[in-house]
């Protein structure tokens, strides 16, 4: 017998997805003081749970076809209407589930609840426990209507909403300078991406006349129905009407140009190079917020982004190109910098950014279903490091000093051992998911790529695999440092773990980092077989029907990308093993005793100061950008804003009035004699006056 699924009913409780954490942030914002602590993080996680439960019913017929009387599901959505419309542009309060934000929206709703409940041990002794969780629930709700907006104008407004709650989440603790303005800085950076987002906007709506996503229902315009009726035969020819038509521009330059302006709004919120400076800065938050925010949901939404409009950048290889090499890049870069880390988060932190390299990378060869499934297995495994980090802090008393740590190990059996398992699948190691996601990157660039101009992929292959090797490394001696040896301090040495609250998470993230490789391996007993006898990982069969159009227009052979796959495989194992061998001799063996003198050598010492310091991109950006910039807002506040508004505008008529008052008060001295005479005196004159030009002025104006 098969369950009888109601799309209408669905359909209509799609808007309930977003709303309901929405209206949790609120109830907690304006009565949260006057709530118990167990009715506050009742409100909050409630919310978000019965938000995942509504997404995990719709994702079940996608899932699990066979089961619903309804047959199989490629989308779902729902408009309320007509949000706005101006000079012939309408854009629509529409959202719409697919196979694609039905899983981002599950990791986003999922791992936002374990989140929840681990921040209400973390935060137990936090004043401030109503307006914390208020930020959760306000981002979270901001996140799922990134996720399922069918229109990129309602996405800018979930967009925006999780920039000013990572404002507000970093800077939680605002009465701390350090923090506040490590907020400031996150929010900041990321306008500066977020202006590219617009551009790509308005480039698109000049373009093709409308900013919807997918069609729903039976019509309406729509991009993805505009590029399909499109195509790439007519990339060359010259725009021929709407505001871009003035310009000249054909086609292929205006969709790579909209490409990279969308580009540039991705790299912004997840972090490339070099919008990468404000996530380091972010680790000031809370570490809950570090593992939602930082690792798990909004940093990813650049990525969601190139996913979700893979049909329109199929369409320039010159913009996959930029995209792929921005990506290799920033993964060996922040590889490099994390392995010069001393503190916890910031390792993390770096970590993440790398990760996010390796997903944008993806985004640029072509590797669609592998980018997203890496976004979903390091949620898994980089929430449960963060939050591992989180038990750490707690049980050393905010110690983050890896070279004051160690040896927790034996007195923190449950956080090191879900952190071991995160480490071994961020590394790579088989058979944990992280071998299967990032890896089938690599492999995929290196055999399968179709995009970008010949030698971009494989570069980018080479470049990716050594980020991975800096990856086992960094990993690993953030391991061995924390956990293994001998304690270093006082706070390690009395180090004592924490409640179920914190450790019922771990286990479930650290679950979850193993059982998710059943959707990326090819051989899973789950795996499907396809018409020419391939053999597809669930994840890559699940996603097609999203990335069928983008794959068209590439021209992707799927049986390339199984070519070379057991080498690939032996080659990653070596990679993930070359790291972990190092970081095991240099940190358990006593090998960077031993290479102590080498580090004191000029070259050698330059190098390592170097990237301890960050490349002093940091400095660079505050030479170049703010210190101008400062310099520049300071003449004008002086010049304009003091002088002109302050100075003439503002006080200049007080100031007239005044000295007006002061001159006029000499003859307003209440003395009645003095008045009596100038009374008498203005008489006089006036009389005289009257008397020696009264006729020639009555005959001026008339008069006989």
């Amino acid at each position: 017998m098969k369950i009888d699924w109601d799309v209408k009913t669905i359909e209509d409780s799609l808007f309930l997805i977003p709303l309901l954490p929405l209206l949790g942030a609120a109830a907690l914002g304006l009565f949260g003081r006057r709530l118990r602590r167990p009715d506050v993080h009742l409100i909050a996680c409630g919310t978000v749970a019965t938000a995942g439960l509504l997404v995990a019913l719709i994702l079940l017929p996608m899932a699990f076809p066979v089961l619903f009387a309804s047959g199989p599901v490629v989308s779902i959505g729902s408009t309320l209407g007509t949000w706005f419309s101006a000079g012939g542009i309408s854009v629509a309060a529409s959202l719409f589930v697919d196979h694609l934000n039905a899983v981002l929206a599950l990791v986003v709703s999922g791992v936002g609840l374990l989140i929840h409940v681990y921040s209400i041990e973390y935060m137990a002794e936090e004043k401030d426990y109503a307006r914390y969780f208020a930020y959760l629930n306000l981002f979270v709700g901001f996140m799922l209507l990134l996720v399922l907006a069918n229109d990129l104008v309602l996405m800018f407004v979930g967009w925006e909403g999780v920039g000013l709650c990572s404002y507000l989440l970093i800077g939680f603790w605002y009465d701390d300078d350090a923090k506040a303005l490590a907020g400031r800085k996150a929010f900041v950076v990321n306008r500066v991406g977020d202006f590219g987002f617009l551009l790509g906007i308005f480039t698109l709506l000049a373009l093709f006349g409308t900013t919807s996503i997918q069609p729903l229902g039976t019509g309406g315009d729509s991009l993805a129905g505009a590029v399909r009726a499109f195509g790439p035969g007519r990339l060359g020819a010259v725009v021929s009407s709407g505001p871009l038509a003035a310009l000249g521009l054909t086609y292929g330059h205006a969709i790579t140009l909209a490409c990279l302006f969308l580009f540039l709004g991705a790299a912004g919120k997840s972090a490339q190079f070099p919008l990468y400076v404000w996530l380091p800065d972010a680790m000031a938050g809370p570490t809950p917020v570090s593992a939602l925010i930082h690792a798990a949901t909004m940093v990813t939404a650049g990525v969601y982004l190139l996913a979700r409009l893979s049909f329109l950048f199929a369409l320039s290889t010159t913009a996959m190109a930029m995209v792929a090499a921005v990506g290799a890049f920033t993964a060996l870069f922040a590889a490099l910098l994390a392995c010069a880390q001393n503190d916890l988060k910031k390792v993390l932190a770096y970590s993440t950014v790398s990760q996010l390299g390796f997903m944008v990378l993806a985004a640029g060869v072509g590797a669609w279903w592998q980018a997203v499934f890496h976004l979903v297995t390091h949620a898994f495994f980089k929430a449960c490091l963060f939050l591992g980090a989180g038990s750490v802090i707690l049980a050393c008393h905010h110690q983050q000093d890896i070279r004051k740590l160690g040896g927790l190990r034996r007195r923190m059996k449950s956080t090191s051992a879900t952190f071991l398992i995160a480490t071994l699948a961020i590394t790579g190691v088989a058979p944990l998911s992280g071998f299967f996601s990032k890896d089938a990157i690599l492999h995929f660039a290196h055999a399968a790529a179709p995009a970008g101009p010949a030698g971009v992929a494989h570069l980018a292959w080479i470049v990716g695999t050594l980020a991975a090797l800096g990856t086992a490394f960094y990993m690993f001696r953030l391991y061995f440092l924390v956990f293994e040896g001998e304690p270093r301090s006082e706070q390690a040495a009395h180090a004592t773990e924490r409640g179920l609250a914190v450790t019922i998470p771990l286990w479930i993230l650290g679950a979850l980092s193993v059982v998710a490789v059943v959707w990326g391996w090819p051989w899973a007993p789950f795996a499907m077989t396809t018409r020419s006898g391939l053999r597809e990982p669930l994840f890559q069969n699940f996603t097609s029907p999203v990335f069928g159009l983008a794959n068209r227009i590439l021209g992707v052979d799927p049986a390339a990308a199984h070519q070379g796959l057991l080498g690939a495989m032996a080659l990653a194992l070596a990679v993930a093993w070359a790291g972990l061998g190092a970081a095991w001799w240099l940190y358990r063996r006593g090998g960077i005793a031993k290479l102590a003198p080498l580090f004191e050598r000029p070259p050698v010492r330059w190098i390592h100061a170097l990237v301890a310091h960050k490349f002093y991109v940091d400095e660079v950006f505050h030479f170049a950008l703010v210190l101008p910039l400062r310099a520049v807002a300071t003449l004008a506040f002086h010049l304009v804003d003091r002088r002109a508004i302050d100075g003439f505008l503002v006080h200049g008529p007080a100031r007239v009035t005044g000295w007006a008052g002061r001159a006029l008060r000499y003859l307003q001295n209440g003395d009645l004699q003095r008045y009596a005479a100038v009374m008498a005196i203005g008489a006089v004159v006036t009389v005289a006056f009257v008397l020696s030009v009264g006729k020639d002025l009555f005959q001026l104006f008339g008069g006989n």
